[in-house]
């Protein structure tokens, strides 16, 4: 008679099993990471594309108006921008406005208070990219403009029925940096809190000048560092104030926090030690939260540190 010899059990070990949760171990660890560098890269691309659109929002401004949209540091330079691009501008438009604009309206010219702007940067660059209205004589508080009025003429807040402007905004991202839900809106990146900032060349060309607020030449934000315009390495052929060109030195300079979603420089001094040099990375917010980590419309769509020497 032949003996019964029992089947092998097609069921793991234990053994086995454990040698199969430790493989699962191993390859998730070496997958999460590169599941997050991804996500990170994907998101560089997405912002450094977006500024892009907002470089062009901007070109489409100047095709349009014949001027780059100054950035609020100069009172003058503001009326000024007004008047070229609705020539034929209401009187009474230009005063509500300016009732928004500045801090102190009546102020005379040359005193303190002259160029304290309600505006800052960051406002300045979703305020010029949203749409105007047609109408010639009321461009800001005619229909599709920036403003609604209440039935005194006077402004009263921001038109949720804004037009598009020469950059389609995501709404969504609009946003109020001081928390007051003001007349003037921020925008930020996908799924980041500080927003992009716009220098107009003619705000670093006052401060090489001395001519222009320090208050009104770099935008600080609670636990988001301070965002500055950046100098370039290129000596000017006649230097003055300040040993560098500044980058972008007739145009402008659009920043972003990078995915750290900190500016870097914290501390503003009002001297030219204190502005950062792209792309030697001089007077960089180093290491951690700061500058390295900033993109902007001038490092090809890298982060600063990817662009140094």
């Amino acid at each position: 008679m032949r003996a019964h010899r029992p089947s092998r059990s097609a069921a793991f070990t234990l053994v086995e099993l454990l040698v199969v949760i430790v493989i699962i171990a191993i390859l998730a660890g070496l997958l999460v990471p590169a599941i997050g560098m991804a996500r990170s890269a994907a998101l560089r691309f997405r912002i450094a594309a977006e500024i892009q659109n907002l470089e062009a929002g901007f070109e489409a401004y100047k095709l349009k108006f014949t001027d780059y949209p100054p950035d609020f540091s100069d009172r003058d330079l503001v009326r000024r921008h007004i008047y070229t691009a609705w020539p034929n501008i209401d009187g009474a438009e230009l005063t509500r406005v300016e009732r928004v604009f500045w801090r102190y309206p009546n102020a005379a010219a040359g005193t303190a208070n002259y160029h304290h702007s309600n505006v800052n940067p960051a406002e300045a660059l979703a305020f010029w990219l949203g749409g105007f209205s047609t109408n010639p004589q009321r461009p800001f508080t005619g229909a599709g403009g920036p403003f609604v009025v209440n039935a005194g003429g006077i402004i009263i807040g921001a038109n949720p029925d804004r037009a598009t402007g020469t950059c389609d905004l995501d709404k969504a991202r609009l946003a109020w940096d001081d928390g007051d839900r003001d007349f003037f809106a921020v925008y930020t990146p996908p799924k980041k809190m500080a927003p992009y900032v716009y220098f107009d060349c003619r705000t670093y060309g006052g401060l090489a000048a001395g001519m222009a607020p320090a208050v009104n030449g770099y935008y600080t934000l609670l636990n988001k560092g301070t965002a500055k315009p950046y100098f370039s390495t290129r000596v000017p052929a006649s230097p003055g104030a300040y040993p560098f060109e500044w980058v972008n030195k007739d145009t402008f300079q659009i920043i972003s926090a990078g995915l750290d979603d900190h500016y870097g420089s914290d501390l503003f001094l009002a001297d030219h030690l204190s502005y950062p040099v792209y792309p030697t990375g001089t007077n960089y917010l180093t290491p951690g939260d700061g500058d390295d980590d900033n993109i902007t419309n001038f490092s090809e769509g890298s982060r600063l540190q990817d662009k140094k020497p």
